[in-house]
């Protein structure tokens, strides 16, 4: 059976002279996730697509990150019916912003600031047809996958 879980991190080793902040989704369960939905939102921002994700969030990056056009994004998408192996991880967002002037606390609070502004849900099931929601939510950085409300 599939377990996905987010996976937030803020580093300022990942590239020299730059802060990163990542945030994936990883596969810890016994078997394949098959995604059926994938939804993100951005400070409650009209819900990006496949051909949207990057230019929103760049957009969101220089807004809540005040980057002006420094940062290196990187911005990924869930497609329905692909799947996630066991073991398997995927970007859904990274960000490498320049340290500047910025204190690593400094750039840390601004990140938590920014990812709390970002929702989202990711509905999946197993080869047996078993249905699961994983989903991050502002101010909820831990997820557990529940039954979810999806039809076949």
């Amino acid at each position: 059976m599939p377990h996905l879980i987010y996976q937030s991190q803020f580093s300022s080793f990942t590239m020299e002279g730059f802060y990163t902040y990542s945030l994936k989704v990883k596969n810890v369960g016994l078997g394949p996730a098959v995604i059926k939905g994938y939804s993100i939102n951005f400070e409650g921002e009209k819900q990006p697509n496949g051909h949207s994700i990057f230019e929103t969030w760049v957009t969101f990056v220089n807004a809540q990150l005040k980057t002006k056009g420094t940062a290196h994004c990187v911005a990924g998408f869930l497609y329905a019916d692909h799947a996630i192996e066991k073991g398997e991880e995927k970007v859904l967002l990274e960000v490498h912003f320049p340290k500047n002037a910025l204190k690593f606390m400094e750039a840390r609070s601004l990140v938590k600031s920014a990812v709390e502004l970002i929702d989202t849900k990711i509905d999946y099931e197993c080869y047996y047809g078993n249905k699961f929601t994983a989903a991050k939510r502002p101010n909820d950085m831990t997820t557990t996958p529940v039954p979810s409300n999806i039809q076949p």
